[in-house]
Parts: C-alpha cells; sequence; structure tokens
C-alpha cells in the first residue's frame, strides 16, 4: 500500500482562476489568464513543494493502522497534476 506523499504546486501565473461549475453544474465556466501576447511574460515556472512532516506523519498513520498486514510504501508508483 502507498502512502501518498503531501504535496503543493505553485501557480504558472498570479492571475491565475481555476475552472469552476457554473451555478447548475452541468458544465464549467473558462476564464482565459491570456488574453494578450505580453501576458506571457507574466508567465512562470510552476514549483512543486512536499511538505516532509505531513507525508511523515500519514506515512506512520497508515503503518500503524495497517503494517501488521500490508507493506507500506511512502510514495506512489505514478502520479500526475494538472492545476
Amino acid at each position: 500500500m502507498y502512502s501518498r506523499f503531501v504535496t503543493s504546486v505553485t501557480p504558472w501565473m498570479s492571475a491565475y482562476k481555476r475552472m469552476s461549475f457554473i451555478e447548475n453544474y452541468d458544465s464549467l465556466e473558462f476564464e482565459p489568464c491570456l488574453l494578450e501576447y505580453d501576458d506571457l511574460k507574466k508567465m512562470k515556472t510552476p514549483e512543486l513543494t512536499v511538505d516532509r512532516e505531513a507525508t511523515e506523519q500519514n506515512y506512520q498513520l497508515l503503518s500503524d493502522c495497517v503494517g501488521d498486514i500490508l507493506t507500506v510504501v511512502k510514495g506512489q508508483p505514478y502520479s500526475s497534476y494538472c492545476g
């Protein structure tokens, strides 16, 4: 069993807005961040950070709960993030 890393990713740009459901929940509303060519200069490379303390706490908790019957591995076999 895998105990996932606790991670966070900074946005591509400060004006970035996440898509959200509109009132009837039938579709998503999209607001583009790049409106003009010069907006490309506002973009920055996202940074992935791992909260090592929270990751360790989750790992220890999972190990305490199921470690006697399952092998607990810190991490994950594959992960992708699109945010």
